[in-house]
């Protein structure tokens, strides 16, 4: 394949909106500082952590954008990729990589500063078309955040159809009682959820409704209910064993509720079928601590440290959310500790504690 002259280059960068205000002279003399490559599907461009070090324009083909394991966009002729490094030294904020033969054009952000440094208006016009951007995505990103707060809104307003469970009579204590008790609290639970949601849309304050609760009946509860009627848990066993009474105490149950069911969900993934989870809750000084243990493959070492972090997963259609959710929770909402260790018996436990609010308080 021929290679492109420097009239080439300079023809392609008119098209571009990072060069439209470069004269004739200001473009002849930037096309001589680029050089011309080649990619197979799988080569990678740049890597997220590592020093930025060139501006990508690509010719032919499609190039995939990866954050923290999740895709996050492609980039299809003609455009181009790593513009900030170009501005600023600092590391990748994401993995490129070829998904298909690529043609591209690299820019040395070494050539481009020894370029610019004499050029200062050329510099200043750049930054305003990035700033152009970052503006129009922002722009992108309050809309779609937009819709979303609506779809909120519409759903919080379709739970009211669950209001006739409340009209449902079993006798007390019977399985159909207990189901639609079980219910009766997943729609009151998605109302909180939902108007947390709302709040933050519009900036409130919103803050967790903390009541004096048992924490051991809490987690009977949801294996009476997540654990047993859950897909995820078929064929696994649930374990539950309580060390020392701990009294009522203040927290939020609906919000402990989320962190127990993320972590047994977890637990049962990674459990597989005719695999043991076990839950065991004590009191240590004054808090309390619940351990949920799996006997699964466990987490990998060179991961452990990322799995609190949002968006980071490694599971098929995950989104990553889960883990730092729960964090979230027990850490700031609650004045709690959340961690991982490995089970030495093979698997992983995930710990959690939780202040021993009095009740009366």
């Amino acid at each position: 394949m021929k290679l492109m002259t420097s009239g080439d280059y300079i023809e392609l960068l008119k098209t571009l909106d990072l060069f439209e205000s470069f004269s004739y002279e200001d473009l002849l003399g930037f096309a001589e500082t680029i050089s011309e490559i080649s990619c197979v599907p799988g080569d990678i461009l740049c890597r997220e952590g590592e020093k930025a070090a060139h501006l990508f324009i690509l010719l032919e083909g499609r190039l995939q954008v990866i954050k923290e394991k999740r895709k996050i966009t492609q980039v299809v002729p003609v455009d181009y990729v790593g513009e900030m490094a170009l501005i600023e030294e600092k590391p990748r904020s994401a993995t490129v990589i070829a998904i298909e033969p690529s043609r591209l054009l690299k820019i040395s952000a070494d050539r481009f500063y020894d370029y610019f440094a004499n050029q200062p208006k050329l510099l200043v016009s750049m930054l305003k078309t990035l700033s152009w951007r970052i503006r129009r995505d922002t722009e992108v990103m309050a809309a779609q955040f937009e819709k979303t707060n609506i779809l909120i809104h519409d759903m919080k307003n379709c739970l009211s159809i669950f209001l006739f469970l409340d009209l449902l009579q079993f006798d007390s204590g019977s399985k159909e009682a207990r189901y639609v008790e079980f219910m009766t609290d997943a729609r009151q639970n998605l109302g909180t959820m939902m108007r947390e949601a709302l709040a933050n849309v519009k900036r409130d304050s919103f803050h967790s409704v903390f009541k004096p609760n048992s924490l051991s009946r809490l987690i009977e509860e949801i294996i009476e209910s997540t654990c047993r009627l859950h897909p995820d848990f078929k064929g696994v066993k649930v374990e539950f064993l309580v060390k020392n009474d701990i009294s009522d105490f203040l927290f939020s149950k609906g919000e402990i509720q989320r962190v127990l069911v993320n972590l047994l969900l977890n637990a049962a993934q990674a459990s597989g079928k005719n695999g043991l989870i076990e839950i065991v809750l004590c009191r240590e000084g004054d808090q309390a601590r619940v351990d949920v243990k799996d006997h699964g493959s466990g987490v990998p070492e060179e991961i452990s440290n990322k799995i609190f972090l949002p968006h980071f997963t490694t599971k098929s259609g995950g989104n990553g959310l889960g883990l730092p959710s729960c964090k979230d929770i027990i850490e700031n909402h609650h004045g709690g500790s959340l961690w991982l260790q490995a089970n030495p018996v093979g698997g992983s436990i995930f710990s959690f504690t939780l202040p021993l609010l009095p009740a009366h308080s």
